[in-house]
């Protein structure tokens, strides 16, 4: 759907590389179908080898904003495990020594409630240096804080069913994006938290001032403005 609608945005006479499937019709990635978005695609086949480059290098900066389950500490910074996947789309992850070198960064930002359901959970900004399959929603549930509302790595479907009754889909939303075009100018977008999962944030009662604040930031689209937490409740 997403390919048909840059179809008819971007049409393949003007821009060919639309209509080359053995190009991704231009997609440089793309997400989850639980999770939300921004997504980049190129309109030439230059800038879709300059672009690559970028996101396998590390070059491209792509940052998504993530509710865990649990309070994960501040101090975990990153995630390096290994990611191993085959092809299939309803086929999981896994994380084995023979999988492909993966890092997550992670940030702290906030920790929040469900004051009916007196369960702990964390507001965190992800940013992630390889893009392997599933990566965040496996790498956090490999650390013991699955992503909210993850039917696949939720560690059991009586947890998914309850966060599925006041969040309506996964809560992993890519809000930001950074590269540089072929001039070498630097391009940064952002894309504020989507209704429902401001909704399901807006349910959830922050854990002291700091928490509040940065709970607020979010919702209000204002993420730079939040810090990460440090491990006494405080600010890093």
């Amino acid at each position: 759907m997403l390919s048909a609608y840059c179809r008819a945005l971007f049409p393949s006479y003007c821009w060919p590389i639309t209509g080359d499937g053995s190009h991704a019709h231009g997609f440089l990635h793309r997400l989850d179908v639980p999770a939300s978005g921004l997504i980049v695609v190129a309109k030439t086949h230059e800038a879709f080898y300059d672009l690559q480059l970028q996101s396998r290098t590390g070059a491209m900066a792509r940052e998504y904003a993530v509710l865990c389950h649990g309070w994960l500490p501040p101090q975990r910074e990153e995630v390096r495990s290994r990611i191993h996947w085959t092809s299939g789309r309803h086929l999981r992850s896994l994380v084995l020594p023979r999988g492909k070198p993966s890092l997550t960064w992670l940030k702290v930002l906030a920790r929040v409630m469900h004051p009916e359901r007196a369960k702990a959970f964390s507001l965190v900004a992800v940013r992630i240096a390889t893009g392997r399959k599933h990566q965040i929603r496996l790498h956090t549930s490999y650390v013991g804080h699955a992503t909210v509302c993850d039917g696949r790595y939720t560690s059991d479907l009586t947890t998914f069913l309850d966060d599925r009754s006041w969040c309506p889909r996964n809560f992993l939303h890519r809000y930001g994006v950074a590269f540089r075009d072929r001039g070498g100018v630097e391009h940064q977008v952002a894309e504020p938290l989507p209704r429902d999962l401001a909704d399901a944030l807006r349910a959830l009662a922050a854990c002291g001032e700091r928490s509040a604040q940065a709970s607020l930031c979010w919702l209000n689209g204002d993420w730079q403005g939040s810090r990460r937490l440090c491990s006494r409740g405080g600010i890093a």
